[in-house]
């Protein structure tokens, strides 16, 4: 930030001005709400804020792509073939199916109970 955001402001230039501000813009909130994700006591507010997390995540990546793409002309061709990279190892991420059969302990976002879970709880009261 020290070494590049700072001189370019000071340096008033305008190649990239707004792309960079808005990387700037977009880094301070996915901070705030990857912080949010480990605070936040509420399994819906939780699940909303990871939501809200990787739709900043993908905006950062693009804006960032877009921001290299203004200033760096000569990385045009890297950049195609790592946004092409970065697609094809993701796209496996769109098939996998949420487990169900996970103790409560080791889902991130539980929406019920299992039965046996249900059944010490009424136990133990």
């Amino acid at each position: 930030f020290t070494v590049h955001v700072i001189p370019q402001l000071v340096q008033k230039i305008r190649a990239g001005r707004r792309t960079g501000i808005g990387l700037v813009v977009l880094l301070a909130f996915m901070t705030l709400s990857g912080y949010a994700i480990q605070l936040l006591p509420d399994a819906s507010a939780v699940r909303t804020t990871a939501l809200l997390h990787t739709v900043l995540s993908l905006a950062f990546a693009a804006i960032f792509f877009l921001h290299l793409y203004l200033v760096r002309p000569f990385v045009r061709t890297a950049l195609v073939l790592t946004s092409a990279a970065m697609l094809l190892l993701a796209l496996p991420l769109f098939f996998i199916k949420p487990a169900e059969n996970l103790p409560d302990e080791v889902k991130l976002f539980p929406l019920t109970q299992s039965p046996a879970v249900q059944e010490n709880l009424l136990k133990k009261k």
